[in-house]
């Protein structure tokens, strides 16, 4: 939210304002694994939002892949999520309503994560990373990856 809220103020063009998916999702994912968890309590919240997001991505890649039925899906996610019927109907419409949206926060998270360690290995901090990404909003990963490229690691 603070990423989103930073460029709404900033002096981008106003379709970066509205966001990129890739970038937004894979930025937050990316950043709640910056920081230690306290106690076991935060460590299996962590664990609980990472069962939901790989069975989104099964869910995901089951519909619109797969052809998967809702019955299916919505067995699946009773299954191993223990949610209530309605909790599990509103997840399956949203999975089926926005293809490859589930995708996009591992696959966001995971190109930003190796976008850091390009950073690191170039000697760059993580501080400064962060300021890169952030001052360039929020953008396509392939607009990022030639941003910081060109003006950081090249």
């Amino acid at each position: 939210h603070f990423q989103t809220q930073l460029h709404k103020k900033s002096n981008v063009p106003e379709y970066t304002k509205l966001g990129n998916t890739l970038f937004v999702e894979g930025w937050a994912f990316y950043c709640e694994n910056l920081f230690p968890y306290q106690d076991s309590m935060e460590y299996y919240h962590k664990l609980r939002y990472d069962l939901n997001r790989t069975l989104r991505l099964l869910i995901d890649t089951g519909i619109h892949y797969f052809g998967w039925s809702y019955t299916k899906c919505f067995q699946l996610l009773q299954k191993h999520m223990k949610t209530s019927d309605k909790e599990t109907n509103r997840m399956l419409l949203r999975y089926i309503c926005l293809p490859g949206q589930a995708l996009t926060y591992k696959l966001g998270g995971i190109k930003i994560l190796q976008l850091r360690e390009d950073f690191k290995q170039k000697g760059y901090s993580t501080k400064e990373f962060h300021t890169a990404l952030m001052e360039k909003g929020p953008i396509s990963l392939d607009e990022l990856t030639k941003y910081l490229t060109d003006t950081y690691l090249s």
